[in-house]
């Protein structure tokens, strides 16, 4: 809970992401009661107030991470090699119905726990394994105990969305999260079912009448490619409120549709490692979409945002090369990297707290904002980057372990590099080693293996036009 004493954060490098006050190379910030009093300079001390020093450090908003598949976290390892087709073709087909709620618990609450260490006070939770009421309440339940501000996005791959979403069950799941006042707030995800007639529809007009707001997969090759958003924008169900995910498919058109509307894009570098094309950031900017970042799959990496920063850039940068270069490699050198350091800071901060639904509470430093924010060692190796532009260091020589302290509104859940709230990375770590042992049991060691090494579809083999529509399970949350 946001404690009742002041807190004051003196002498840092303040990188605000804030439009007008910028950096500050020496500020301020001031905290109370969970949220930001006072950014500036030499700032008074209210009576009584617990001030941190951060002479020679950075302060900066605390980062988001807009989209993680937090579940898969159990089997981190097994998806390194995996395309999309090997997605669905083990985890999504044969591993995911094994999973009880006691592993769903195990795996977000390693996920949360592991993002507060790494400077993530924000994550979105893709509860696709949301099979049962049960599934559902121990997502929820373990992104409240890690004590992380959490983006609960009510999924589920075993049924199409106009039969889990049209249903008492959400309802009353929005009803408890809807607001974004507490930590943890709601979405729901509704994805092409690549049917004739789109059927999801339905869901979508439910989502409208109740006014909850929707993440959809979006723009993947493959899988509806960009007649996905021109079929909602035909329907006129393309709004502000509307977070679409991947986009790596998207033609100029589908794209102009998203920006006409006021909706956000979030981008993964899992797409080019699951044969999923390029990620744009500076292609979809350009056409005032905002863009931001996420982790992803949990089955493949460990990813935090410091690392999807670098990852993006460099993602961005060959892709804007690509424009010059000729079949023949005669081409001309790129005379400018287009997207900047800062582009990607933003895609972590003010814009993963839009595509979240707390653009007005969180990603800035501003006053008035919930106290979510880090204290940055910078890297003692590079250092000159640090005193020439803050922002370039923290993105290209900052990583997790450069992570001193983390506030969630106005808590200080990290210090001096150990967790202070929530059950502990050890915990976490007890309770997942259980779940992963009894999946590995379930699955088989030899499966398992098996997924690791070998591909679901052999190579060469087309990407099915329609990914499979899970039928409606048997306990159904309605």
């Amino acid at each position: 809970m946001p404690s009742t004493r002041p807190l004051l954060l003196h002498g840092g490098t303040v990188i605000t992401m804030d439009g007008t006050t910028g950096v500050l190379p020496a500020g301020d910030v001031l905290v109370r009661d969970g949220r930001i009093e006072a950014v500036g300079a030499r700032l008074d001390a209210p009576a009584g107030a617990r001030v941190i020093d951060t002479t020679g450090k950075i302060v900066l908003p605390g980062l988001v991470d807009s989209h993680r598949h937090t579940w898969e976290t159990l089997l981190r390892g097994a998806g390194v090699e995996w395309t999309l087709t090997d997605y669905f073709g083990y985890l999504v087909s044969r591993f995911v119905p094994l999973f009880r709620p006691e592993d769903v618990y195990a795996a977000n609450l390693l996920a949360a726990t592991e993002s507060l260490l790494d400077g993530t006070t924000t994550m979105a939770d893709w509860a696709d394994a949301s099979r049962t009421p049960e599934h559902t309440d121990a997502a929820i339940q373990a992104l409240q105990d890690a004590g992380i501000r959490s983006r609960f996005v009510y999924a589920n791959i075993f049924a199409s969305p106009h039969i889990f979403v049209p249903t008492r069950r959400t309802l009353g799941l929005y009803e408890r999260y809807g607001s974004t006042d507490g930590r943890l707030s709601m979405q729901v995800a509704i994805d092409p079912t690549c049917q004739d007639g789109l059927p999801e529809e339905a869901a979508w007009r439910f989502a409208r009448e109740h006014g909850i707001p929707v993440a959809a997969h979006a723009g993947l090759f493959g899988w509806a490619n960009e007649t996905y958003v021109k079929d909602l924008h035909r329907r006129g169900l393309l709004d502000a409120t509307n977070t679409y995910v991947h986009v790596v498919s998207l033609d100029r058109e589908a794209q102009q549709m998203i920006a006409d509307t006021g909706g956000t894009a979030v981008m993964a570098g899992s797409n080019f490692h699951s044969g999923q094309g390029y990620p744009r950031i500076t292609e979809f900017t350009a056409m005032g979409i905002p863009v931001a970042l996420a982790s992803d799959s949990g089955v493949r990496f460990r990813r935090d945002m410091f690392t999807m920063m670098q990852l993006m850039v460099s993602a961005d940068h060959v892709w804007e090369h690509l424009r010059y270069e000729k079949p023949d490699l005669s081409g001309v050198v790129n005379p400018v990297n287009a997207c900047r350091s800062v582009d990607a800071l933003r895609c972590v901060t003010v814009h993963g707290a839009r595509a979240l639904g707390h653009g007005d509470s969180i990603g800035s430093l501003t006053p008035g904002k919930r106290a979510d924010l880090l204290v940055v060692r910078p890297n003692d190796v590079a250092s000159l980057p640090y005193r020439l532009d803050p922002v370039a260091h923290v993105v290209w020589q900052c990583g997790p372990d450069c992570v001193e302290t983390v506030l969630v509104d106005g808590e200080v859940v990290k210090q001096d590099g150990r967790l202070t709230t929530g059950p502990g990375l050890e915990k976490a770590r007890q309770l997942a080693d259980a779940s992963r042992e009894y999946l590995i049991g379930r699955i088989g060691e030899e499966a398992l293996a098996e997924a690791v090494r070998e591909p679901a579809t052999p190579p060469g083999a087309p990407l099915r036009h329609s990914f499979p529509v899970f039928p409606k399970p048997d306990d159904p949350q309605a």
